[in-house]
């Protein structure tokens, strides 16, 4: 992985399989933050693996996907951990988007061909740009205006409200 670093600028990676891996290594080590991310496509060993590495009560998870069946799934996976989740429904999704942001405000994102899939995790041939940062830095700035884009007409699975406000309530799918 090529990486380049300078004080204010956040650090880049671009690579091929491992870096979902490094990404989620990298996240869970902090000592808490929110963990938002795109499900167009998944698998349950990867989600229940996902659930465990944040199932610290410091840690949140907001994920968009792109049917209610999906939605309904994931929260049912992370409902088990009792894990604040978010889960909305946007139509028409494709994308695949990991962003964490650490309680210290640290952001680190994964922005390539990763489904979150044991797949994509150990033996695809994934492509992606690994970017980790410090706050109100230009690149931190364009990975929230991604989020927000991704964030916008994604409806809450049990609410209209968006994601960033809306938080499954564990003892409603328990």
């Amino acid at each position: 992985m090529k990486s380049r670093q300078n004080v204010n600028v956040a650090t880049w990676g671009i690579g091929c399989t491992g870096l979902l891996a490094t990404f989620l290594d990298t996240c869970s080590q902090q000592r808490g933050g929110h963990l938002f991310f795109t499900a167009p496509f998944y698998d349950r060993i990867f989600l229940s693996d996902l659930a465990r590495l944040f199932a610290a009560p410091r840690f949140s998870v907001e994920v968009i996907v792109n049917n209610a069946r999906a939605g309904r799934d994931i929260e049912s996976l992370f409902c088990k951990g009792n894990i604040k989740i978010s889960v909305c429904l946007r139509h028409n999704l494709h994308a695949k988007v990991f962003i964490f942001e650490s309680s210290a405000g640290k952001f680190t994102a994964l922005i390539g061909s990763h489904n979150p899939t044991m797949s994509a995790n150990v033996c695809n041939l994934e492509v992606g740009v690994f970017t980790a940062g410090v706050p109100h830095s230009a690149t931190c700035q364009m990975v929230i205006d991604l989020r927000d884009c991704l964030r916008q007409e994604a409806i809450g699975m049990h609410s209209t409200n968006h994601a960033r406000n809306f938080y499954v309530d564990c003892d409603y799918i328990n």
